[in-house]
C-alpha cells in the first residue's frame, strides 16, 4: 500500500469509523448504508470494509440529509475526550416540501 506524506500509515474500516466518530449510531447501520450505496469515499461508492485514512472525504446520503466530512484523525476506540475526528464540510438537510 502506498504511503501518504505527512499522514499516519494506519487506517480503520469505514463502518467502524462511522460508528466510533458518532456519525451513525451502530456499526450494522453503517454497513446497511454502505450496502445501499449511500456512502462514498473520495467520490467513489464504498463498501463497509474499505480502509480509510486521515484526509479522506466521506459523503453520506440519507432520505433527508447529505453530509460531507473530511477525516482528521483515526481513533481505534470511541472516546469522549478526544473531540471529533472529522470536520463537517457540508450538511444539507432537505425541507419537508422536498421530501414529500
Amino acid at each position: 500500500m502506498p504511503s501518504r506524506e505527512g499522514v499516519a500509515n494506519f487506517g480503520i474500516r469505514l463502518d467502524v469509523f462511522l460508528k466510533n466518530a458518532g456519525i451513525l449510531k451502530r456499526r450494522s447501520l453503517a454497513q446497511r448504508f454502505c450496502e445501499a450505496g449511500a456512502v462514498s469515499v473520495n467520490g467513489h461508492p464504498a463498501k463497509s470494509g474499505k480502509v480509510i485514512h486521515a484526509g479522506d472525504r466521506i459523503q453520506i446520503e440519507s432520505w433527508n440529509r447529505r453530509l460531507l466530512v473530511v477525516v482528521r484523525s483515526i481513533q481505534k476506540r470511541k472516546t469522549r475526550q478526544a473531540g471529533k475526528p472529522y470536520e463537517v464540510l457540508q450538511d444539507d438537510r432537505k425541507s419537508p416540501e422536498e421530501i414529500f
